[in-house]
């Protein structure tokens, strides 16, 4: 048999694994401290290895019960001419003990040159003195053994009883016994049978049947209980470059199951294409059938490893978060005993490996067709059905959670359906997972994911719909409830991830939301970054996480009719903390009437370039607009019986929407219809010709206004001084911060020179003092010359 380095690979299905024996992962390599072996094999068990390969290997590896009893069988027949003479059963215990910590007991020995002999009895029994094993065997005649009468040898082993008990560290009496350790009997079973596989040597063929009558393991030192498998019949195969492991059916039983569930499967080992420095050993079927039987049965048992998995770390990116999910979802349904249907094999024409993987357990069901390339799993075209569809029944709160941690605070989420299920469907996929990897499922499917390319679309099944609602805190009465209607997933291990959630309010109107994941790392990788668009929102839930200020509050209707952000940062996922999102919001919003406008969010400064707004003005804007940035009016309104308007175009115009007072920076025009408004009383009456009490009427008008922070610029405004008189141009400044005004004005004034009326003249004005109680005083710059022209000509 070929000697094996733990530098050698065995190829599956086209890769080339690292295990230095059966395909796995680093978890699955041979361990000296976990898989002892005797210090040195006799001559015997030697001659054993050489002459009977596969029951050989398996005997000397101690590869697990059933390819024990399978080797120790043939040892009897390889040793059968000594105990004809006289060597005797006593012999024969010591070569089985040999490389067993336990003692073998053999009775009923029946050889024979020329016919079928039998074992009526092996007895193993541990190193406590308790009994492990009771098996009997019927195996090919001397003559049929030496001198290859038979092409193949048939060898039939009757296991009439396994006891075995699991100690607190995780180990049972069969593994202590066959001195492997920790590691799995299926693990075991299969490393034996890929060293098989890939010896050269010329060796017999040969068939083991096995019968396991009864098989209990104790596992109340985990608090499982007790394990039971009946009527176990399996068949292990061995030709050259070939094997297989054949489990024909098993009832197993555990604490809380009332009827037995039947698990089946098949591993067939055989020659791979011949390429340069790789094992000749490939995957060439493999099977599965468990009536649900959970994964902590098969540990119990000691069929795969004991030790649990270990708890997932950080999440590095949303990614893997989202693929941690996934993973221990599918790994819970098999736990709790999920329904499982595997078939990997060629197609018709041997040439393309084909799988079908079926999993229904409790919450999920999968449906997985599949073909390889270039040791790849892609889709497997099936017609008009898609290659991959899950379905999770009764899923609640994943949307409202995801909505909370993509929202601002302020907005409470609150889900109305209940609990759905969910199907997602994908047609496109590349993933990098092989048959072999199933011995190591959960960091397999993880490492798998990360690397994998997928498309994908996720819906409600059924005729209901995930319903949502989203509310203000701030202002309670107004919601906005949507219905979930389709998801659309894009997945690369290279590029990141695009999640494109559609939504539909009850006016059939779409919303949507979009997550940009960052992609892998290195130099050109991008941030990643959440867009929404949504229509018909009530104007209550802009801001973030801050309430709009009043005054940018009163100029919007209540409801807009779209909202596009673009650069959100991402909600937090997991342990993952979005880094270098988010840095700058950019928004466009319309808002019905040809009002829009366009601009960007960077931390809590609102920028924008250009916005257009028309409104009909009403008391509240009148106070947070017209009367604060106008101080010269005390109150301003509309006309009655008219149709006041307002139109607001701006520039450049920024805010800090966590300002303790709301200050501007931009040039904002405003072109208002009929109002009617009241001058402050240190104009009205004294100054001009106007009644404190009066309202007059002013505009259709411009007003155009340069803001500064505290400064508030006017290039033209005016003061209203009633139908019969012009109104007065402004210009000047207000300092808010301050609260002092500086304004002045060119009016017709009546001059007297003396006794004698100059007549009208223009005479310059300047107001000054506190913006609520202005001081007027007349600058004779203007008229001066004027004067004393007049007093010259005297």
């Amino acid at each position: 048999m070929t000697e094996r380095r733990p530098g050698d690979a065995i190829q599956v299905t086209g890769a080339i694994l690292s295990s230095p024996t059966f395909p796995g992962d680093p978890s699955l390599s041979t361990s000296t401290a976990t898989d002892p072996r005797p210090d040195e094999p006799a001559a015997g068990s030697e001659l054993t290895r050489r002459r009977l390969g596969c029951s050989g290997t398996l005997l000397s590896s101690g590869c697990g019960c059933l390819a024990f009893m399978s080797g120790a069988a043939l040892a009897i027949a390889l040793f059968g001419a000594h105990l004809l003479s006289g060597w005797g059963a006593r012999a024969l215990e010591e070569l089985l003990a040999s490389g067993l910590n336990a003692t073998v007991e053999v009775s009923g020995l029946d050889l024979s040159w020329s016919r079928r002999q039998t074992v009526q009895s092996v007895t193993v029994v541990g190193p406590d003195g308790q009994q492990v094993a009771q098996a009997s065997a019927e195996l090919p005649s001397l003559l049929d053994i030496l001198n290859g009468g038979d092409p193949t040898l048939d060898v039939s082993v009757d296991v009439l009883s396994l006891r075995s008990r699991v100690d607190e560290g995780g180990v049972d009496d069969l593994q202590r016994t066959m001195q492997i350790g920790e590691q799995g009997l299926l693990e075991t079973a299969l490393r034996s049978l890929a060293r098989w596989g890939a010896g050269t040597s010329p060796l017999p063929d040969v068939r083991v049947s096995l019968s396991v009558k009864d098989w209990t393991v104790d596992d109340t030192a985990s608090g499982r209980g007790l394990v039971r498998v009946r009527d176990s019949e399996a068949t292990i195969v061995c030709r050259m470059e070939a094997a297989a492991l054949i489990l024909d059916r098993a009832l197993v039983t555990w604490p809380g199951r009332a009827e037995p569930a039947e698990v089946s499967g098949a591993v067939h080992l055989g020659p791979a294409a011949p390429v340069a420095d790789r094992s000749p050993v490939t995957v060439q079927r493999l099977a599965l059938s468990s009536d649900g039987v959970p994964l902590d049965v098969a540990r119990s048992m000691g069929l795969i490893r004991r030790t649990p998995p270990e708890k997932r770390g950080p999440s590095p990116t949303p990614e893997a978060w989202m693929h941690g999910q996934a993973v221990d979802f599918l790994m819970a349904e098999l736990e709790a005993g999920a329904v499982i249907d595997v078939d990997v094999g060629p197609d018709p024409g041997g040439e393309q490996l084909l799988g079908r993987f079926e999993v229904s357990g409790p919450s999920m069901t999968l449906s997985l067709d599949v073909e390889w390339e270039g040791g790849l799993m892609v889709p497997r075209s099936s017609g008009s059905r898609a290659a991959l569809d899950v379905l999770v029944r009764g899923a609640a709160g994943g949307v409202a959670g995801l909505l909370e941690g993509a929202l601002p605070e302020r907005l409470s989420v609150q889900e109305l359906s209940g609990p759905l299920d969910w199907t997602l469907a994908s047609r496109s996929f590349s993933v990098p997972f092989e048959p072999r990897d199933v011995l190591n499922l959960r960091s397999a499917l993880m490492e798998a994911m990360g690397s994998m390319q997928l498309g994908a679309y996720a819906r409600v099944a059924g005729g209901r719909e995930a319903q949502v609602r989203l509310q203000a805190e701030v202002a309670p009465d107004l919601e906005l409830s949507l219905a979930h209607f389709l998801t659309n997933i894009a997945f690369d291990g290279e590029r990141g991830s695009t999640v494109t959630s559609s939504w539909r309010d009850g006016s059939s109107r779409i919303a949507n939301l979009s997550l940009r994941t960052p992609s892998a790392g290195g130099a050109n990788a991008s941030p990643g970054e959440m867009q929404v668009a949504a229509f018909d929102v009530p104007t209550v839930m802009l801001g973030g996480d801050r309430q709009l200020p009043r005054e940018i509050q009163a100029l919007l209707p209540e409801r807009l009719s779209s909202i596009a952000l673009e650069g959100l940062a991402l909600p937090r996922f997991g342990d993952w903390e979005p880094t270098g999102t988010g840095e700058q919001v950019r928004l466009n919003v319309v808002a019905g009437g040809g009002n829009e406008f366009y601009g960007f969010v960077e931390g809590s400064i609102l920028s924008l370039p250009f916005a257009h707004l028309e409104t009909s003005p009403d008391a509240a804007i009148s106070r947070t607009l017209f009367e604060r940035l106008m101080p010269w009016f005390t109150a301003v309104r509309p006309q009655p019986g008219a149709a006041p308007k307002l139109e607001l175009d701006v520039v450049e115009y920024t805010v800090d929407l966590a300002a303790a007072e709301f200050r501007e920076t931009g040039q904002m025009t405003l072109a208002i219809g009929s109002m009617l408004a009241r001058l402050q009383s240190g104009l009205a009456g004294s100054t001009f010709n106007v009644p404190q009490t009066e309202w007059v009427e002013w505009g259709p008008d411009k007003v155009r206004l340069e803001l500064n922070d505290d400064i508030v610029r006017y290039r033209r405004a005016q003061i209203p001084l009633g139908e019969d008189e012009e109104p007065v141009q402004l210009s000047g400044f207000l300092d808010r911060g301050d609260n002092v005004l500086s304004i002045k004005a060119v009016v017709p004034a009546n001059v007297v020179v003396g006794a004698e009326d100059a007549g009208i003249l223009p005479a310059q004005l300047t107001l000054t003092g506190p913006a609520d109680r202005l001081d007027l005083a007349v600058d004779r710059d203007v008229i001066a010359p004027l004067i004393d022209a007049i007093r010259g000509g005297e």
